[in-house]
């Protein structure tokens, strides 16, 4: 039941993706994803594969990284 998990790996790979080009806000990242064919393979989906919701990419974004430093030492 209810959504399929997003592959932690893609996650990070797609938070890379924006803030190498300055994608600030999660909505036009998913959107830049969806349309970009290289976004898509970089962070590991192919050309028919359905991108995530952006409501799934938050609620995993705020679970994993909410009280850990590890994406604040990835992007430093």
């Amino acid at each position: 039941m209810g959504d399929p998990a997003i592959d932690p790996v893609s996650l990070v790979e797609i938070l890379l993706i924006g803030y190498l080009y300055g994608i600030n806000f999660e909505r036009r990242l998913i959107e830049e994803i969806k349309l970009n064919l290289a976004y898509r393979r970089f962070s590991g989906f192919d050309f028919d594969e359905k991108i995530p919701d952006l409501s799934i990419f938050s609620k995993n974004r705020i679970r994993r990284f909410k009280d850990n430093k590890l994406y604040e030492e990835i992007f430093n």
